[in-house]
């Protein structure tokens, strides 16, 4: 299997919007876009998200069985109507945090404000644009919860959990179509502070950048080692004329064993900084480039980067080697297209379209604030 990853110094943006991956659209079923919520404890049935009803999961360290799942609507406010709108929609059931609502809202406002308007990944729009291609999973970490390696562990289970999902939700068993097209569909597991001590959107409850890197990169190894298990057992099966062709069929058993090769995912953080950025300045401008508001991993088809990657390709014919290698000089040059955007723009303007656009915080509020605090 190929690492889709470029090699060279730092990691583009991968364009997850475009091949992006998740599991819930709103649309394909007669349900309104106004925000309704579901309390599930002890959950365990998963049609609600494999069949395209909602396009959000919230849920807690303390306890993965219990969640929230909803249709929600990340581009609209906040305000007191809407809280209240959510809150009666969900008839007795509990409404899911607001830390987590803010969480998805940043989190879309940075793929729509950052991503998409400073062309960092050209099919970002496509995914924005496409009602349910877009799921959200919030991970609340509780203010007490400072076992950072529990945390990392727990949102390890809601990866591989978003990963199925997304590949059920656009796989095309039943003949349709499937639920999701996956050439837009996206998935984002979100970590998210359950209470925050001040305004501060790097709560001390959230892993570090070393930490949470280390941990991507270690997940990322994992799951393709698990490719490369999953192709050796089944090249043993056929040399062993042990399996017949539709045991290698698109089962949910085959599609959860071949996890990794399956999905490709990507790492975000509010600190991000790639080697040699410069740390007395908070970084550098490339660094904007993944750089979100919550530490964020996202999942996108592997098969969808693979068939962009060809289609940019000028001359087509060759095996999976040369494709490998086109995927490869495709994913760099938008590395570098990326890195001449950003640092024409610089640093210091990028920070200011970062916290007015995605952090919703203008440079005067953010004065203010520090004053206040003073």
């Amino acid at each position: 299997n190929n690492n889709l990853h470029t090699s060279s110094h730092h990691q583009p943006l991968n364009c997850h919007f475009t091949t992006t991956a998740t599991a819930l659209s709103a649309s394909s079923h007669d349900t309104t876009t106004t925000d309704q919520w579901k309390y599930h404890s002890s959950y365990d049935d998963s049609d609600e998200i494999i069949h395209g009803r909602y396009n959000a999961v919230i849920t807690k360290t303390t306890d993965l069985t219990n969640r929230w799942i909803g249709s929600f609507d990340p581009s609209s406010p906040l305000d007191t109507t809407t809280l209240q709108r959510i809150h009666t929609n969900n008839n007795n059931a509990s409404s899911p945090p607001i830390e987590a609502l803010k969480a998805i809202q940043a989190t879309h406002r940075w793929a729509d404000k950052f991503v998409r308007q400073l062309n960092l990944c050209p099919w970002a729009g496509s995914s924005l644009d496409k009602e349910g291609a877009i799921c959200y999973w919030a991970l609340l970490i509780d203010e007490h919860d400072d076992d950072g390696g529990v945390v990392l562990n727990k949102m390890e289970e809601i990866v591989r959990e978003a990963g199925v999902q997304l590949t059920l939700a656009t796989s095309d068993e039943e003949g349709d179509g499937g639920q999701i097209d996956p050439s837009v569909a996206i998935s984002f597991i979100v970590l998210v502070p359950m209470k925050r001590r001040t305004n501060n959107i790097n709560s001390d409850v959230l892993p570090d950048f070393g930490n949470f890197h280390e941990f991507f990169i270690d997940l990322e190894d994992r799951l393709l080692d698990e490719c490369d298990d999953y192709w050796d057992e089944v090249d043993a099966a056929d040399n062993d004329n042990e399996e017949d062709e539709e045991s290698n069929d698109n089962t949910v058993l085959a599609n959860v064993n071949s996890l990794g090769c399956e999905i490709t995912i990507a790492a975000f953080h509010p600190k991000w900084q790639f080697n040699g950025s410069n740390e007395q300045t908070d970084g550098d401008a490339i660094d904007y480039e993944k750089r979100t508001p919550y530490p964020t991993i996202s999942i996108v088809m592997s098969s969808v980067i693979e068939s962009l990657m060809k289609e940019r390709e000028d001359g087509g014919g060759g095996g999976s080697e040369d494709s490998g290698t086109s995927s490869a000089l495709a994913t760099e040059r938008i590395a570098d297209l990326n890195e001449k955007t950003l640092c024409a723009i610089g640093r210091e303007r990028l920070k200011e379209i970062f916290d007015e656009e995605v952090l919703g915080c203008p440079m005067n509020a953010r004065a203010d604030d520090e004053m206040s605090d003073e």
